[in-house]
């Protein structure tokens, strides 16, 4: 070995390194791994982090300004399977984005399981005009137009007292209605 000069099999070594390191998918920058985990909540994000790990099968990115799901789950053949899909009005971005993608590979395995019309049926067998999303305001509405006919219910009843007070002047009965 000549002196000033690395041996031949630590070059090698550095170079196996160098790659590795470079050809490593480790946590992204601001995110918080686990072994099938992956957290990356509020962090001001823009998109998926392109370099998941590549046994993530949970991915939290809640908090985000995430607005693109393209090539979000390249790789990653187990983040979507075996999720209790909620087939509503929420997800049809994602359903659309499914059936038009090659990037997910269990994309066939993925199932419905509310509500009770798609359960069971797999997310890509569902059509758009399928995705309902039920308010929570309409049994609120329901509620409320009970309530406005009771309350004019009410209305028409004392206005139909006063009347009949009025019209047969009956001392008894105007007492009784004045009080009310």
């Amino acid at each position: 070995m000549r002196p000033g000069r690395p041996h031949k099999s630590g070059m090698t070594r550095l170079l196996l390194l160098l790659a590795l390191a470079l050809s490593c998918r480790c946590c992204p920058d601001k995110c918080l791994c686990t072994s099938e985990t992956v957290k990356c909540q509020n962090q001001g994000l823009v998109k998926i982090p392109p370099s998941l790990p590549a046994k993530t099968k949970s991915l939290f990115v809640t908090g985000n300004r995430i607005d693109v799901l393209a090539g979000a789950f390249k790789n990653l053949p187990n983040l979507l399977a075996g999720n209790p899909w909620r087939c509503n009005c929420f997800i049809s971005d994602l359903l659309a984005w499914l059936k038009n993608s090659t990037q997910v590979v269990d994309a066939r395995e993925l199932t419905c399981a509310d509500p009770e019309a798609v359960r069971h049926r797999p997310l890509l067998q569902v059509q758009q005009s399928q995705l309902k999303c039920s308010s929570d305001m309409e049994g609120v509405l329901e509620t409320s137009y009970v309530f406005l006919g009771l309350v004019l219910a009410l209305i028409g009843v004392i206005f139909l007292l006063k009347h009949n007070c009025q019209t047969t002047q009956s001392i008894p009965n105007c007492l009784m209605t004045s009080t009310v």
